[in-house]
């Protein structure tokens, strides 16, 4: 109770800050789950599926599509090291993007190996890659102005226009197709304004190529390991959608997406919300004191905040998914059992952990995403030797990742105190 009064005294803004950016998450987040019950009920388990095989290609995809510079526009401190950050993604995600389009020929050959029946969502990668790359960096460019008001107004946008087109879509009987263009067009709109609210910064600054070179050049590290981590980090779930769509069925993935739609929320609303903040915090603590203070309270507040919902959703999740999604949804319940434990531990670790980057950990970060990448295939090793069910498939796979995510929320918090202390011997 001590640590939550402290964090409630806090005169710098942080409860503020976050209440600004989870309250508007919550609103953005409240409408897909308000209109998930209608959406299971007009699109069916496989065209979930290949919605889900379109956001697992797109959240891989867009990993590198900045390759991570956009993550150094929220800490870097001149404002025209980070316009010139901000150039740089545009320009390497136009490439990373142009050269997806390699993929398009084979997209008969790679809906085939998965199991799915539709290949348009292929068609789409590019373009959202590159829409969803720029969106990130433009969260972060907003976050560096503390631009929370802006950030909230353009996720509730966001929201509004996928569940809008994916509704609206449905008459045409496009399928997951459908559920995929929802998702292009509302990163698009979001992207556009969170661009019109920097518009006048950026024009203060005129990028030259040699500028350009020399900022990518002092931020090397970024791309050099913080890029590589995060696309393991990414790897790491988003592989699940095809392991299951492979070893299983696009059926089994749409069960699977609809849990991440539920479980994700919380971590997309509130410890997202948090991570950001967090993020820009610890950059700028002034001690090491100051950080080991706010990595314990922020990690006391969450744990406070999650346990309750998730044991709910745990213990009740049969009679909650079939009243929510319908009676053909029931097997989606044990699937929520099973990786509930995961998102739990997701939900407090993740927002906090970012304190290895400022840290400047991004070797061992890269090692820890890595290694969590190995975990997450144990599953996939299981199958080719036993055969299991999917849901003792995704058991394996949450109680080995929260594992994973234990081990380096205390390697951080061990960093965070050796920082104290060697500050308190130089004293």
């Amino acid at each position: 109770m001590l640590l939550l009064r402290r964090l409630l005294r806090d005169k710098k803004g942080f409860i503020h800050n976050v209440a600004v950016l989870s309250g508007g998450s919550f609103l953005a987040q409240l409408l897909p789950v308000l209109f998930s019950p209608l959406l299971t009920r007009i699109y069916t388990t496989i065209d979930f599926g290949v919605y889900a095989l379109f956001c697992a290609a797109i959240n891989i995809a867009s990993q590198l599509a900045c390759m991570k510079y956009d993550m150094a526009i929220a800490i870097v401190k001149e404002d025209e090291e980070a316009a010139n950050l901000f150039y740089i993604c545009l320009l390497i995600g136009a490439g990373i993007s142009s050269l997806m389009i390699i993929m398009i020929p084979f997209s008969g050959k790679i809906t085939s190996v998965l199991g799915a029946s539709d290949e348009s969502w292929i068609f789409l990668i590019p373009f959202a890659t590159f829409i969803t790359g720029i969106y990130t960096a433009l969260v972060n460019y907003n976050i560096r102005r503390e631009g929370y008001k802006v950030i909230t107004k353009a996720a509730i946008i966001k929201s509004v226009v996928m569940v809008l087109i994916q509704v609206l879509l449905f008459p045409f009987n496009l399928g997951g197709f459908a559920l995929c263009v929802g998702q292009l067009i509302a990163y698009l709109a979001g992207a556009a304004i969170l661009f019109m609210s920097i518009m006048k910064e950026l024009r203060r600054y005129s990028p030259s190529m040699e500028r350009l070179v020399g900022t990518a050049r002092h931020n090397i590290r970024y791309p050099g390991y913080t890029a590589g981590g995060s696309l393991a980090g990414s790897m790491v779930y988003n592989l699940t959608s095809y392991l299951i769509s492979f070893f299983y069925s696009a059926s089994q993935l749409g069960y699977y997406s609809l849990i991440n739609r539920i479980l994700g929320t919380p971590l997309t609303v509130l410890a997202g919300s948090v991570g950001h903040v967090y993020m820009k915090r610890a950059a700028v603590s002034k001690s090491g004191r100051e950080q080991e203070r706010g990595f314990i309270l922020v990690s006391v507040a969450l744990a406070a905040m999650a346990v309750p919902p998730f044991l709910i959703l745990f213990f009740l999740a049969d009679p909650l998914v079939a009243m929510l999604f319908g009676a053909h949804w029931a097997p989606a319940a044990q699937m929520l059992r099973a990786l509930a434990p995961l998102y739990l531990v997701r939900f407090v670790v993740t927002p906090v952990i970012t304190v290895a980057i400022i840290l400047g950990k991004q070797a061992n970060t890269l090692l820890w995403q890595l290694g969590m990448l190995m975990l997450s295939l144990l599953p996939a090793l299981l199958y080719a030797n036993m055969h299991v069910d999917v849901i003792s498939y995704l058991w394996m796979m949450s109680l080995a990742l929260s594992i994973g995510y234990i081990v380096f929320y205390l390697y951080c918090l061990r960093s965070v105190r050796t920082v104290r202390e060697d500050e308190t011997v130089a004293e």
